[in-house]
């Protein structure tokens, strides 16, 4: 076995093993001991040792070694992009929220099945709430609605020249009728949803949580141009010098809408009401940024913010395309980011209200230090929470909502 094999599945799944209390290789005892070697990596196995030693007595055990592995697989492997860079650590250091994530991986395969254990009600009202998925409504040109789920429908509905196929999360649009007539659909997600849109000229629009877009069925004219009136977009553009691609991004209280201009690229937009800008990062080829009489050019990994105070545009150039593009990818990605991102971020995924309240018992750098590491959106908001628990963060949960102290 390579030193490279141990390294890396393998060593997830002998980890599992140790902390289970199962029985090791001479060469799995090897690795688990040379990776312990590392004083945090050890902090890190003596706190789910524990965790995982008082959680036994209430609770019966049902392996799923599999997903064991799988999981800290993943969270070993952003434990170790963690170390290559050194930004400020918010609340104590990021790598125990790996350790948190690779805990509830392990603790997620227990069934609370023994009988007369309570239950704390906050511990319920967690566990109700389950993370985002697949979900949309597609509102049709003559005000029709469609509800849509995960589902493989089929054929939706005709618009236009354009068939309407919804297929595992996703819509399809195709060109396959003789009719020029242009006919505008809104597809709108709820918080705690997304959904992909496969356009008409086979460029793929994708929707965040709490997102509304208007696009026609099939591109006529000299422009291919949609809109975003509300939310946050990911587009990948399929490349035609002679039909530019626009996005008219609403920006109240201004009556002049922001636009994106492309020819082929990828880039995304965020336009929430609650936001005080309106942010276009750039991740791949070269789009235009026009606001009233501003514009700019953009270059990859730059970011434009306009301020929707006084339509101002801001360059940030070098921005770390994971924390923006993260949900795309089913994962929370921070980079130094404050817990304001962080709850933000959870609140929309989560469908959950979020209020801060003072402490004053709570150290002042906690609230302006960052938070860099990756967690996934497929886990339950129990367990996230649980992360931000062991990692310091103070809070309550109130039916649908987080009261965090800060």
């Amino acid at each position: 076995m390579s030193k490279e094999q141990i390294n890396g599945d393998r060593l997830s799944e002998a980890i599992a093993r140790k902390v289970m209390g199962e029985r090791l290789s001479n060469e799995q005892e090897q690795a688990v001991d040379s990776w312990l070697e590392d004083p945090q990596n050890r902090e890190l196995f003596t706190r789910l040792i524990n965790e995982a030693t008082f959680k036994a007595d209430y609770i019966q055990m049902e392996r799923s070694s599999r997903r064991v592995k799988d999981v800290l697989n993943e969270k070993l492997s952003g434990r170790m992009e963690t170390r290559r860079s050194t930004p400020p650590r918010f609340w104590r250091t990021w790598p125990y929220l790996a350790a948190a994530a690779i805990l509830a991986a392990v603790v997620g395969v227990y069934m609370w099945n023994k009988g007369g254990v309570a239950i704390p009600a906050a511990e319920d009202q967690m566990a109700a709430i389950t993370p985002g998925s697949d979900k949309a409504t597609l509102t049709l040109g003559n005000g029709q609605t469609i509800v849509l789920d995960g589902a493989d429908s089929g054929h939706l509905a005709d618009q236009g020249r354009a068939s309407i196929r919804q297929k595992g999360g996703a819509l399809q649009y195709d060109d396959v009728h003789h009719n020029y007539e242009v006919v505008y659909n809104q597809l709108s997600t709820p918080r705690g949803g997304k959904y992909i849109v496969t356009l008409s000229d086979n460029s793929k629009l994708y929707l965040n949580a709490a997102t509304k877009v208007r696009y026609p069925s099939s591109f006529t004219g000299k422009i291919r141009e949609i809109q975003l009136i509300e939310g946050e977009i990911y587009l990948e553009v399929q490349r035609n010098e002679r039909l530019p691609f626009v996005v008219k991004v609403a920006s109240p209280p201004s009556n002049n809408p922001m636009e994106v201009t492309v020819l082929g690229t990828r880039f995304n937009i965020q336009a929430y009401p609650s936001e005080t800008s309106v942010k276009t990062t750039l991740i791949e080829g070269k789009v235009q940024v026009t606001k009233g009489a501003s514009k700019t050019i953009m270059a990859p990994l730059q970011q434009v913010s306009v301020d929707k105070s006084n339509d101002m545009l801001q360059v940030t150039d070098r921005v770390e395309a994971d924390t923006v593009i993260d949900w795309t990818m089913d994962r929370f990605v921070f980079n130094d980011d404050r817990l304001s991102t962080v709850m933000r971020k959870i609140s929309l995924w989560y469908d959950v209200d979020v209020e801060f309240i003072d402490d004053p018992t709570i150290d002042a750098q906690n609230r302006t230090t960052g938070a860099t590491g990756t967690l996934l959106r497929t886990a339950g908001l129990k367990q996230i929470l649980g992360i931000l628990k062991t990692a310091g963060v103070k809070y309550e949960v109130k039916d649908r909502k987080i009261i965090v102290y800060i």
